[in-house]
């Protein structure tokens, strides 16, 4: 079911530059709480033409099916992601200041971003918060750094 519910969001998505995320909250809410696929595979699509309103929308779509549950570390990644695309570090920074729990990916999406949008201390900050957590940069980190 995910993957032809993808399929359905690629399709709606290259039929329309609006991309409806509206639409996919008619979906059930128990359906995609326990789906968390599915809203990965929103944020793909997103992030092939990334927009600030489209981008808010799947935030707050995360935050709504997950509002019981922790937001797993992965849609997190990719809404920090999507911010950073789209130059949007404050929401960026936000997103990863919540988040409850962290991995590698985690810092080092945001410290790319950082990198790429002009913010090099604030990348550096949070290397240095990055060991303070015990995590060892590696090479994206380094790359990330570099951008």
């Amino acid at each position: 079911l995910s993957s032809v519910l993808s399929v359905f969001i690629r399709a709606l998505y290259l039929r329309s530059s609006l991309f409806p995320v509206s639409s996919c909250m008619s979906l059930s809410h128990g359906d995609l709480a326990n789906h968390n696929n599915r809203l990965v595979s929103l944020l793909n699509v997103c992030r092939k033409a990334p927009s600030f309103s489209r981008t808010k929308a799947l935030h707050a779509l995360s935050i709504t099916l997950c509002y019981t549950l922790q937001q797993p570390i992965y849609i997190c990644n990719n809404i920090i992601c999507l911010y950073a695309k789209l130059g949007e570090v404050t929401c960026a920074g936000k997103v990863f200041d919540r988040m409850r729990e962290r991995n590698t990916a985690s810092f080092n999406t945001v410290i790319s971003g950082f990198s790429k949008c002009g913010y090099s201390e604030k990348a550096f900050g949070v290397l240095s918060e990055m060991r303070d957590f015990g995590y060892l940069p590696n090479q994206f980190t380094v790359g990330g750094l570099l951008s």
